[in-house]
């Protein structure tokens, strides 16, 4: 019951990353303890561990969402999860899509929004057709129509108004496992139809969904050729693939925008995990095609357009609703056998110690070290965490006015920590151009602009270093700054004029909202313009 509490807590204020909230990450930390003695049971966990730690671009991280990651897939096959028959496990879930259904209308997730929900179509077919006790209930009338049919109809309702178009056609799709109609197909057209006609016009789904996906997958497609095995690390798509990205077109919203998955299961793990990654999807959708072949198709709509298991709430959500079907009844295929294969008897306490031990020197740190991050003490932060670029980034950024040797080190750091993240470099140009080191400065600089896209605060730093080597450069840039964002004109007449005010005040976009912890937005500070000149 514990475990549960946890999980629907986390759950309900999970960010669409990991915890942003300190005392939800807290919580985090607490659940996957718990489940340790479980977990460490693996020869899957252990391999996966193994090459996290020898491959991930930053194995501290990878491991930390690793861990995680587990406990809340573990406990979907916990003996409490399935010793609740399939009605109360119905009842509970269908309670969570419910309340997150409520959340995602008042716009109150953390999560973006409707992403847990692409659970709904999957969850309705498993649970409606896999408990012949649960299928007469649902068959009774509420409001003047069958429980089952009510159920389907107000999901579809909502995800209607969603614009999450293959999350509303496997929806549509999972009405015929119920319904028995084919009819649901030529309402599927209707709908669809319908949804470009009142919801997105159709040319602009294409721009703002179909084309920028094309250009996510070609880029962790390169991205995954680069290493192909074991892939980047997981949980490390965000800081890994920006190199990835195209930039002939933006991506989604703005040019600048942290892309936080690939858009696709596969991709998503072949570019984390390499072969091994897409061995381990493979395996999920096989498990379903084996014991709940009705939900394959919703499944693999879903699938193939969104990397839907991105968050650590969308583990936990996975767990309850696809790991109860490797034991009900319990699986006698050697390929889940194989994978899913326990420890001998004899190595188990050994394990489960040694996992111990390696669960509280990574996750004890890194919660302690958020909450000292949460309360702006930055220095305990990083004494406590080490591993973390985003404390060593937002030091940098917070010191480059007042101690610009220290600011440069720790970005440098933060660099080392995630070397493929654009504006990291970008902030670190800054540092680098007020300690005059303008050689550096110029890669960092030209590092960002070439993989973050139309920034203008990229641009205007790099006039400022250009402006003594390449002064037809230097103006290209400001001028191009400058019509990217004209407030910025207003803080080059008063550079002591506080950066929020002027950068990214209008649109409130946040650079780091797409690292493990968010929560602060970041606004860089601009190098004093007349002490940049004075010692040029």
């Amino acid at each position: 019951m514990l475990s549960l509490g946890i999980f629907l807590l986390i759950f309900v204020i999970g960010s669409p990353i990991a915890m942003s909230i300190w005392f939800t990450h807290a919580l985090t930390c607490i659940f996957t303890l718990i489940q340790v003695s479980k977990i460490s049971q693996y020869y899957l966990i252990w391999f996966l561990l193994l090459i996290t730690y020898l491959f991930a671009a930053n194995s501290r991280l990878s491991l930390e969402y690793l861990l995680i990651s587990s406990a809340c897939l573990i406990f979907g096959a916990s003996k409490f999860w399935l010793d609740l028959d399939t009605r109360k496990r119905f009842r509970i879930l269908l309670v969570v899509f419910i309340a997150l259904s409520i959340c995602d209308f008042f716009k109150f997730s953390l999560s973006e929004l409707g992403s847990l929900l692409m659970w709904v179509p999957v969850f309705l077919v498993i649970y409606l057709r896999d408990d012949d006790s649960l299928v007469p209930k649902l068959k009774r009338k509420f409001l003047g129509v069958r429980l089952g049919t009510f159920i389907y109809l107000s999901f579809l309702i909502m995800l209607f108004f969603l614009n999450k178009k293959i999350t509303f056609l496997a929806q549509v799709l999972s009405f015929r496992v119920y319904l028995r109609s084919r009819l649901i197909y030529i309402l599927a057209f209707i709908l669809v139809g319908l949804s470009f006609v009142f919801k997105e016009k159709l040319i602009h789904f294409i721009e703002k969904s179909i084309q920028p996906r094309i250009l996510i997958w070609e880029g962790a497609f390169h991205g995954f050729l680069k290493k192909p095995l074991f892939g980047h690390g997981f949980g490390t798509f965000v800081l890994d693939f920006p190199v990835y990205r195209h930039l002939e077109k933006v991506l989604g919203a703005h040019a600048n925008e942290q892309v936080n998955h690939g858009h696709n299961l596969f991709i998503h793990y072949a570019f984390e995990l390499g072969l091994v990654g897409l061995i381990l999807v493979t395996a999920l959708f096989y498990l379903v095609a084996v014991k709940a072949p009705q939900a394959l198709p919703c499944l693999a709509l879903i699938g193939a357009a969104d990397s839907n298991l991105q968050s650590f709430n969308q583990f936990l959500l996975m767990g309850l609703i696809i790991m109860p079907l490797c034991y009900l009844p319990k699986s006698d295929n050697m390929f889940f056998e194989s994978i899913f294969k326990k420890l001998p008897f004899y190595l188990r306490k050994p394990a489960q110690i040694s996992f111990l031990f390696l669960s509280l020197i990574i996750l004890v740190p890194s919660a302690v070290g958020h909450y000292y991050y949460d309360q702006g003490d930055l220095d305990k932060a990083i004494n406590i965490d080490t591993k973390h670029p985003l404390y060593f980034l937002m030091r940098g950024v917070k010191t480059i006015e007042s101690d610009l040797l220290n600011s440069e080190q720790d970005l440098l750091k933060a660099v080392e920590l995630a070397p493929a993240v654009p504006y990291i470099r970008g902030a670190l140009a800054a540092a680098q151009l007020s300690n005059m080191h303008l050689k550096e400065a110029r890669e960092s600089v030209d590092f960002a602009l070439k993989y973050t896209g139309n920034d203008a605060y990229w641009f205007l730093i790099s006039s400022l270093i250009y402006q003594n080597q390449d002064s037809k450069k230097a103006k290209a840039h400001y001028i191009k700054a400058l019509k990217i964002d004209p407030h910025l004109e207003t803080f080059l007449s008063d550079p002591s004029l506080p950066s929020y005010k002027v950068i990214g005040g209008k649109s409130g976009d946040s650079r780091i909202k797409a690292f493990y912890r968010s929560g602060e937005k970041l606004y860089l500070p601009l190098p004093y313009v007349e002490i940049i000149q004075k010692r040029h």
